[in-house]
C-alpha cells in the first residue's frame, strides 16, 4: 500500500494522473469524506475516526497481497497530523504525534507493508507554491502558510516509523514513473 503525502500545491494531483495513465493496475483511493461532512461534523474527529477505522480494516486484507501492492491513497493518517496542527487547534501537538504513535501500533505488523511517498520541495518551489493563484477549493482561499505545512510533514520522518520515500516536486512523467516503480519494486 502506498499513500502519497504532501502540502496543497506541491504536485500531487499531477503525480496521480501520471501513475493512473502509466500503472493501469493501481486501485487509487481518495477519501471525500471531508466534502461530505463538511460544516457537520468536526474535521478532526472525522480524520481521527477514519484513521482508526483504516488500521484496524486495511491489514484484514493481507490475504490478497496483489491488491495491497496496488493500493494508492491520496493522502491518510500523515495529513491528519499536519492539518489538524497547521489549520485547526482542536488538539495539541502530543496528542497528534500520539496519534500517528497508535495507528501505526494497530497496524501492526501490516506497517511493513505501507509506504509513504513525500513530495519534497526545494525554496524555489516553495515561493512557485506560494504566489500560485488557483483557487481549486475553498481551502485555497483560506489556509496560505505552506511552510508550516511542510515543516510538520518534516517532523513526521522523526515520528513514524513506516517506510518513507520521497518524490522531488515538478518533475517530468519519466522522474515520477522511474520513482514510483523504485517505491514499487522496494
Amino acid at each position: 500500500m502506498i499513500i502519497l503525502e504532501g502540502i496543497r500545491r506541491s504536485g500531487k494531483s499531477y503525480t496521480i494522473e501520471v501513475l493512473k495513465r502509466h500503472f493501469l493496475n493501481l486501485i487509487y483511493y481518495k477519501d471525500l469524506g471531508m466534502r461530505l461532512i463538511s460544516g457537520v461534523v468536526d474535521p478532526d474527529s472525522y480524520a481521527i475516526g477514519r484513521d482508526l477505522a483504516y488500521a484496524q480494516f486495511l491489514p484484514n486484507l493481507q490475504w490478497n497481497e496483489d491488491f495491497i501492492k496496488r493500493l494508492l491513497f491520496d493522502r491518510s493518517y500523515w495529513s491528519t497530523y499536519v492539518y489538524g496542527l497547521s489549520w485547526r487547534d482542536n488538539f495539541s501537538r502530543t496528542f497528534f504525534k500520539e496519534h500517528i504513535k497508535r495507528v501505526e501500533k494497530i497496524y501492526g505488523d501490516f506497517l511493513k507493508d505501507i509506504k509513504i511517498l513525500f513530495i519534497t520541495l526545494t525554496e524555489d518551489d516553495m515561493k512557485k507554491i506560494e504566489l500560485m493563484d488557483r483557487k481549486k477549493d475553498r481551502w485555497e482561499n483560506t489556509h496560505s502558510d505552506y511552510r508550516i505545512q511542510y515543516k510538520l510533514y518534516n517532523k513526521l520522518f522523526d515520528i513514524s516509523n513506516a517506510k518513507i520515500f520521497t518524490l522531488d516536486a515538478f518533475k517530468n512523467e519519466d522522474y515520477i514513473v522511474k520513482t514510483f516503480n523504485n517505491v514499487l519494486n522496494d
